[in-house]
């Protein structure tokens, strides 16, 4: 029992001298099982890519007498904005609907869709052709990357190694026992460290269990 209790003193110093700079987050804790010290770590890691192909969103209106017409000249309208995005890239429709308008007579239909192209220099010439289709919205873009999981894993092994490093500092000698995943996700930010006009960093952060000592037995 002094032996377990002195392991664990000698962990908790180590790790209270480490937080005091405020360069790692990490606890310790006893594994009765096993009779040695445990090391949580938080790792983090970010992974810049160049994005290869983007996504945005947009909406139609059309205004009728009576819902029928209403829904027939939205659809007309839907017809020449699939056209006019075609040569881009691939169209959704998410959702359509009509209602009466508000404080008039008649019916408002509208209808929303998902544009995505990898067609990234294009932008401007897509947003115009949109545009005179009779697009009347447009949001984003967001951009994305083709390899999205194979970016995700990347960043993912880059937090674990953050996590090992931080445990060896905080003078864990043992192996990694479990890793948790936190988060991984894509973000569209503009970061210096990548020289591509349109970038996309993963951000990734674990948690990882390592053994602070060797388990003699």
């Amino acid at each position: 029992m002094k032996k377990k209790s002195l392991i664990l003193l000698s962990a908790i110093l180590c790790l209270a001298a480490v937080l005091s700079i405020g360069s790692v987050c990490a606890f310790a804790d006893t594994d009765g099982g096993i009779g040695s010290a445990l090391l949580t770590v938080t790792g983090s890691a970010a992974v810049h890519a160049e994005a290869d192909r983007c996504s945005f969103s947009g909406s139609i209106h059309a205004i009728a007498n009576d819902m029928n017409t209403a829904e027939q000249k939205c659809e007309e309208l839907a017809k020449k904005i699939r056209e006019a995005f075609a040569p881009y890239g691939s169209v959704q429709e998410d959702c359509s609907n009509a209602s009466p308008v508000h404080r008039q007579n008649g019916y408002n239909a509208a209808k929303h869709f998902t544009f995505t192209t990898e067609q990234l220099d294009k932008l401007s010439e897509i947003r115009a052709a949109l545009a005179s289709a009779g697009l009347t919205c447009i949001d984003g873009p967001t951009f994305r990357c083709k390899n999205d999981e194979e970016y995700r894993a990347q960043a993912l092994r880059q937090a674990i190694e953050d996590a090992r490093a931080k445990a060896a500092a905080l003078g864990s000698t043992g192996d990694i026992i479990g890793v948790e995943e936190l988060s991984c996700y894509p973000g569209c930010w503009g970061c210096r460290e990548c020289d591509a006009k349109h970038c996309v960093t993963y951000t990734a952060t674990v948690r990882v269990a390592f053994a602070a000592l060797p388990n003699n037995g």
